[in-house]
């Protein structure tokens, strides 16, 4: 097969566009199509995507916070609001201790039920607690945090809601399914430091995220829960033995739901 001459070939006489301007209007049609880069592992979709989205500090301007969430963000610079146990107490700035010991199978608890006239705890929105929390244990032990309440026992266990347990030096996630409490895999961490413990719920997808300072530790799937409960934010030790002992020192803690 011949290889044809450029310069022989036909010209189409109906477009006089130049490569140039081609190029020139399918870079502009490519800019205008809202659907440009979102493809799977495309650009946008990449950033939409992505752990950490990295923009230079002090770029993020008051008006670019989100208006379709309650937001709430507390740091314990008092508890006269909260109801509490006596092993309750105000420690170094910022922070809530909250620690059971003897006599056997005594409970420390910190908790506050929301003042809101909608429930917070509503599964159709998307909901966030977030807590730095360090916890130490010294024999059998045991606590909890999170949205919601929990069951007295030895050990105590949630009753319904979604967070965080640490039982016998064990942490783990855990939620209610309506019937009962499901919890996460054992969750690997340094328990000698403060962390970032944060729960979420995405109801689109219908699961819970369990974070350590912002890396994903465990998920959990449900679409039934207990319905139309109204919880508190809580924080409860308790010691399992004689001898036992639960320590917890709370930092801060955020709260969020969609409107």
């Amino acid at each position: 097969m011949a290889t044809p001459i450029w310069g022989q070939l036909d010209k189409g006489q109906t477009d006089d566009e130049k490569i140039e301007e081609a190029i020139d209007r399918l870079i502009e049609a490519h800019n205008d199509d809202a659907d440009s880069h979102l493809g799977e592992d495309q650009a946008l979709q990449s950033h939409k995507a992505a752990e950490i989205i990295d923009h230079i500090a002090g770029s993020v301007v008051a008006d670019k916070f989100s208006h379709q969430d309650f937001y709430y963000l507390y740091n314990f610079e008092t508890i006269e609001s909260w109801e509490k146990s006596a092993e309750v107490y105000l420690s170094d700035w910022p922070g809530v201790v909250v620690s059971a010991f003897e006599p056997t199978y005594l409970v420390s608890y910190l908790y506050s039920v929301l003042a809101m006239r909608d429930l917070f705890l509503d599964y159709t929105k998307t909901l966030v607690f977030q807590s730095v929390v360090v916890v130490d244990q010294y024999l059998d032990s045991v606590f909890i945090c999170g949205i919601g309440d929990w069951s007295a026992g030895t050990p105590l266990t949630p009753d319904f809601g979604f967070g965080f347990q640490l039982l016998n030096g064990v942490l783990k996630g855990w939620c209610d399914n309506g019937s009962t409490i499901l919890y996460t895999d054992a969750i690997d961490y340094d328990e000698t430091i403060e962390h970032i413990f944060r729960a979420q719920w995405d109801p689109d997808t219908e699961k819970f995220s369990f974070y350590i300072d912002g890396v994903v530790v465990g998920t959990i799937s449900t679409s039934t829960h207990d319905e139309d409960m109204e919880g508190a934010v809580f924080y409860v030790c308790q010691s399992v033995v004689e001898d036992g002992e639960c320590w917890c020192s709370i930092r801060n803690l955020l709260l969020s739901r969609s409107i």
